[in-house]
């Protein structure tokens, strides 16, 4: 179940990008979806969904994206040869256990409507291991790293 704050966050991201449709929840360690699934998904930390940090926002093939993200995340692997800094900063700084994360992911047909609820919800989630946040340092200050 997703929390209440985030369900408006979401809601109104939805809302604002003109996107429709429902958006689905699993556990991302053991992602499994239709390979040619294309859409918008968040990484969360947490047992339950929005009960810890965004760790990624992104669009694309979703499943693709997701075991890409799974190999960047694993710290028992060596990291693939192009790892962006967000995530060099999360497997350097952050403890965490991906077992305990969850993926968010709504598909949808318009590139369009992908470019503006990523971009959304970017703005809004802050999700810590995306460039665009890493390079914001106002924000990583404020996580007092």
């Amino acid at each position: 179940m997703l929390d209440q704050a985030l369900c408006e966050i979401i809601n109104k991201a939805q809302k604002t990008s003109g996107c429709k449709g429902s958006y689905r929840v699993q556990k991302f360690s053991n992602f499994v979806t239709d390979k040619d699934f294309e859409g918008v998904y968040a990484i969360f930390e947490g047992s339950i969904i929005g009960k810890g940090p965004v760790i990624y926002v992104g669009k694309g093939k979703i499943a693709t994206r997701i075991k890409s993200h799974q190999r960047k995340a694993r710290k028992d692997l060596a990291p693939p040869k192009y790892v962006p800094e967000g995530w060099k900063w999360l497997r350097e700084y952050k403890e965490y256990d991906i077992e305990d994360w969850d993926v968010f992911y709504q598909p949808l047909e318009s590139h369009a409507e992908m470019t503006a609820l990523e971009g959304i919800l970017i703005k809004e989630l802050k999700p810590i291991a995306n460039d665009e946040t890493f390079h914001d340092r106002t924000f990583i200050q404020e996580m007092g790293n």
